[in-house]
């Protein structure tokens, strides 16, 4: 009798620790499933909070994310510029702007950082590719 409680007890164990590691697992998908739905601008907010507090990891984290998922639409939208568009539509350029942007974070955090071959880098790219992006705070 008393091995057969010792099976239950460690059952009982096997499944509190199952639930956790569920709950657990399932609330990283949900911030991940949150982050996948991020608009551009929401990236470079969270991007400028993170450069604020000097969190350069989490920096990094949101304008690579931005840069990931919206340079090949900012790309499209930098080809049929031929100069700088007018504020009035400027949220037609949402990916370019967001993308030109975390360039731009990019290359302060790099600055503040002492890493001023890296911000050259990541300045040039922004100049180069993504030319016509336009940023106000």
């Amino acid at each position: 009798m008393g091995s057969e409680r010792w099976k239950v007890k460690g059952l009982k164990f096997k499944v509190i620790v199952a639930f956790f590691l569920v709950l657990w697992c399932s609330g990283g998908l949900v911030a991940n499933a949150e982050e996948e739905e991020l608009s551009p601008k929401a990236f470079i907010m969270r991007a400028w909070e993170a450069w604020g507090a000097k969190d350069f990891e989490k920096t990094f984290y949101y304008t690579e994310r931005c840069i990931e998922r919206y340079s090949e639409k900012a790309k499209e939208e930098q080809a049929f510029l031929e100069a700088f568009p007018s504020t009035e539509v400027m949220e037609l350029y949402e990916a370019l702007n967001a993308v030109g942007t975390s360039f731009f974070i990019q290359g302060e955090a790099f600055l503040s950082q002492g890493k001023t071959d890296e911000a050259i880098t990541v300045f040039k790219t922004v100049i180069e590719e993504y030319g016509y992006a336009q940023n106000w705070d």
